[in-house]
């Protein structure tokens, strides 16, 4: 009984808080696509746990990403800071036998992004911090003939850039269309981006 009242309360809390205003509410209506909208510059890592010559070359995965994402408007960093937005790319596997293998390849987009902690004390920001926020571009377990796992590895790799390209892209239509100040907010910012340059 008593976790029914619990939920009755939530939901009545939340209920009233979206109504309260006739203006949508980023927390409630911005979701996930609301910490995309922002992201235009990465960089790149791979981590390659792949034996048995199943991937000879890992570092063409972070040259095929990085095409991708270039050829999609979107900037790269070679040095980033603790604070830099940035694709981490995981391959996984081994030879099964002198001609065949298998992969898990996946690739998440990791930032950073500030949560409430609640009852923190002795925060200089209250009760906020900030953690990694790892959001998921896809994954896929790959087997077959070693010698065409590099370049199969290397399209999948080119898929997940597309799927960012379109995820960001399609975040900002509809965060731009409910809240367009945002949109204004982040064009100054890069305005300002570019004087300093």
């Amino acid at each position: 009984m008593k976790r029914l009242f619990i939920v009755l309360s939530l939901i009545f809390l939340f209920n009233s808080i979206a109504t309260a205003e006739d203006k949508p509410i980023l927390l409630f209506d911005g979701g996930i696509k609301a910490l995309l909208v922002g992201k235009d510059t990465f960089a790149i890592r791979v981590s390659d746990q792949v034996t048995g010559g199943c991937l000879p070359a890992p570092e063409k995965l972070k040259d095929k990403m990085e095409l991708s994402l270039r050829r999609n408007g979107f900037g790269i960093i070679e040095e980033p800071d603790f604070f830099a937005n940035y694709i981490l790319i995981t391959a996984l596997g081994y030879k099964n036998n002198d001609s065949s293998c298998a992969v898990h390849i996946s690739s998440d987009l990791i930032f950073q992004t500030a949560i409430n902690v609640p009852y923190a004390s002795g925060n200089p920001n209250e009760n906020q911090t900030l953690v990694r926020f790892p959001y998921n571009l896809g994954g896929s377990i790959m087997t077959g003939d070693k010698y065409s796992m590099q370049s199969r590895l290397e399209k999948q790799v080119s898929e997940f850039a597309d799927k960012l390209y379109l995820d960001v892209s399609r975040a900002r239509d509809e965060i731009y269309k409910k809240f367009p100040n945002i949109e204004a907010g982040i064009k100054e910012r890069n305005n300002r981006n570019k004087s300093k340059q």
